[in-house]
């Protein structure tokens, strides 16, 4: 077969299928070796991207530039420091810094990016509406807005705007929905996640009963595709088929069919349950938290050469236990990869759904690494990478928190170990500029983000510090 076939071949494999057709053979692996799309096609799977759109750039500029990135990433080396307002009830979401500029009006921020080349850009968008829950979704220039429960009118809307605009998006079939009024929802939009064309909407806990109504839209069809309770702050897509929450110390499932014939409006049974660590017969007033990445961005940036994969994420946990053999409590925190959740999905796929879903117990898929004791995390994920601080704990001097890399691959290569699923932890170093409190780190795909209290002219003034790689 002629070189340029077998090439062509090999570029529509995964990265494990690649390697292992490169020990087929000598003609193989040159063909492996010299061709440079797979040479960047293994790059991209080795540091958790996925190829962009074409662009303005050709395949060496691409290759050269992951490169770049990943090598910043792995040394924690930031190009530049800017400065920008943190307005009112800010958020990350993915890449865009957002905030309440008055009542009615968002202002957005798209973080920059030397070594993807992403320009700073900022905009605003008229809402019309008072305060509203928001989410996003850049590569959709989707902007879902949820309306704020009113005594006078509790009938709530859910309108599906343009991004860049705020005009009504020209790919949904009903720009407004209508929240049932069967489904009792009167709290607010705690969160909104967007994955393709479904839409999931996390409503504050009831005070009647502590859950939170979650319900699952698609935003393009205008349907409701299901609506389940959850008690607990993780609420995320695995895919465009799973959904992932916590009920206290359990991780649960909820399997979204392709096309749902009918809608169950009643709390659902979930699809599977992973139960949560063994109790010790010394642990007492058991407390679980998980964390993972709140605002995903799973479709590639618009004028990126690449951007990170979406199948990548990694979700933490914290145990809080008191423990009568210490007489205090004691954190245990845990790390969960989001294949190794899939892993066991697909498997139970094959098998008979019992009527109260499948339960996995804690030993048959356990967790994926312990990162150490102390105090709860103050943590910010994208993807597998996260930054970590702990309230009450002083911190160095030149240190602002820690910087966590989950990704086996890119651990292995930097570490040159085997005990990468552990995560690769090194300190965030404090800026030798500014004097400044720093209150919170987050973190996106191209920058650490610092909330911080800067002293300037003689006040104190709240704003966000970006590191920019």
């Amino acid at each position: 077969m002629p070189l340029e076939l077998t090439e062509g071949v090999l570029e529509h494999l995964d990265l494990v299928t690649i390697l292992a057709c490169r020990l087929v053979s000598r003609a193989l692996r040159t063909c492996v070796d010299t061709s440079m799309k797979l040479q960047y096609l293994i790059a991209l799977a080795a540091n958790g991207m996925q190829d962009g759109p074409p662009g303005n750039f050709d395949l060496a500029e691409r290759f050269s530039m992951l490169q770049k990135h990943e090598e910043a990433w792995r040394n924690l080396q930031w190009s530049e420091v800017t400065t920008i307002p943190i307005g009112r009830f800010g958020k990350l979401h993915g890449n865009v810094w957002a905030h309440w500029s008055s009542d009615t009006k968002i202002s957005f921020c798209q973080l920059p990016s030397r070594l993807r080349a992403i320009e700073q850009r900022s905009w605003e968008v008229e809402c019309g509406l008072p305060l509203p829950g928001f989410g996003i979704d850049p590569s959709q220039d989707l902007l879902v807005l949820v309306e704020r429960h009113r005594t006078t009118n509790p009938q709530r809307h859910i309108h599906f705007r343009s991004l860049s605009t705020g005009q009504p998006h020209v790919n949904a079939r009903s720009v407004t929905l209508t929240i049932p009024d069967k489904l009792q929802i009167h709290a607010e939009a705690l969160d909104i996640q967007v994955f393709d064309d479904r839409v999931g909407i996390r409503h504050s806990p009831e005070l009647r009963h502590g859950l939170c109504a979650v319900t699952i839209w698609d935003w393009k069809t205008g349907s409701l595709e299901l609506c389940f309770y959850m008690r607990g702050s993780l609420f995320i897509f695995l895919d465009k088929s799973h959904v992932l929450s916590s009920i206290g110390g359990h991780l649960t499932v909820y399997y979204l069919p392709q096309r749902p014939s009918a809608v169950d409006l009643n709390p659902k049974t979930p699809f599977c349950t992973f139960n949560p660590t063994h109790r010790d017969p010394d642990w007492t007033d058991e407390e679980y938290s998980f964390e993972s990445q709140a605002y995903r961005s799973y479709g590639h940036d618009v004028t990126a050469p690449f951007s990170p994969a979406p199948e990548d994420g990694v979700i933490l946990g914290t145990i809080n236990v008191s423990d009568h053999r210490y007489g205090h409590v004691i954190h245990h925190k845990l790390s969960i990869k989001f294949q190794t959740l899939r892993a066991h999905i697909t498997r139970l796929h094959a098998l008979t759904r019992p009527p109260g879903g499948h339960v996995l117990p804690w030993h048959t898929w356990g967790h994926d690494s312990m990162i150490g004791n102390g105090q709860r995390l103050r943590v910010s994920i994208n993807g597998m990478r996260c930054v970590f601080t702990e309230p009450g704990r002083r911190l160095d001097s030149g240190q602002l928190g820690a910087f966590c890399d989950f990704h086996p691959l890119r651990v292995r290569r930097a570490s040159n170990s085997s005990e990468e699923a552990a995560g690769r932890q090194i300190a965030v170093p404090r800026p030798s500029s500014p004097q400044f409190h720093s209150i919170l780190l987050m973190l996106s795909a191209d920058a650490i983000l610092c909330r911080t209290l800067l002293f300037e002219d003689g006040s104190l003034k709240e704003s966000l510090m970006i590191f920019i790689f």
